[in-house]
């Protein structure tokens, strides 16, 4: 993966050095510095979208109960880097700044926009290359307690959100919809159901775990399993 991170690293510099070198040619107007200003400012939130929108057709095929891209060789890889850069794009990973101190993790800010994409294109790789230890299933939630979901809309469910140490097993939950959630879990792993029908205890269960790797809000289609989540959260969390 080596050539593609140095051409994202030359791809984010390039702005900045292109900035520089029309400050000192002197020709340098406040509408041309404006037009590369904004493109810092903007390209990363573009790379995300262009990322978001690569993915969407994964997406709209989950929620129609379709996983046929998965075992796709020109799907697959796209369909694990786009679920990667979900479980990545995050302010949770800000969490970091209780391990790494103030001064090494404002090093790691200034360049946490590049390294994020890099981290991206890292794990979904592994993901791909690993698919065979893993299965890819939807969850089918007909019951009264709707899926939530929350500011990291991917989480690992084989961690726990109070420990800052590597977990042990990478299996990911991601919430569709309030009805239909998709599960990438070890193929014999104790995370993987028989069926994918999710009984109202169990839903109440993935939203409570979605909600405690949350890192500010979370969000339903109902106020009641809010309130659910939020009378239950302090006791669960006791129990990791």
């Amino acid at each position: 993966m080596k050539h593609l991170h140095e051409h994202l690293v030359w791809a984010f510099s390039l702005p900045h050095v292109t900035r520089k070198r029309l400050e000192s040619s002197g020709n340098a107007t406040p509408e041309l510095l404006a037009t590369v200003d904004n493109l810092i400012a903007e390209m990363n939130e573009n790379l995300h979208t262009s990322i978001e929108e690569d993915f969407k057709p994964y997406l709209d095929s989950m929620l129609t109960g379709n996983l046929e891209f998965y075992s796709d060789p020109a799907a697959g890889p796209a369909f694990c880097r786009g679920i990667a850069a979900q479980y990545l794009r995050t302010n949770q990973i800000y969490r970091g700044r209780s391990i790494m101190g103030p001064d090494r993790f404002e090093n790691v800010q200034r360049v946490l926009n590049v390294l994020v994409h890099i981290f991206a294109v890292n794990l979904g790789f592994n993901l791909y290359a690993d698919r065979e230890q893993y299965k890819v299933m939807l969850l089918d939630n007909a019951t009264d307690v709707p899926f939530v979901t929350a500011d990291q809309p991917v989480i690992n469910i084989s961690a726990n959100p109070k420990e800052m140490k590597p977990p042990d097993k990478f299996e990911l939950y991601y919430p569709l919809s309030p009805t239909k959630a998709m599960l990438l879990a070890e193929a014999s792993g104790t995370n993987l159901p028989s069926s994918s029908p999710v009984t109202a205890m169990s839903a109440h269960l993935y939203n409570l775990r979605m909600s405690a790797h949350s890192y500010r809000q979370v969000f339903a289609r109902s106020r009641q399993e809010l309130e659910f989540v939020r009378n239950d959260l302090p006791a669960f969390r006791s129990c990791l």
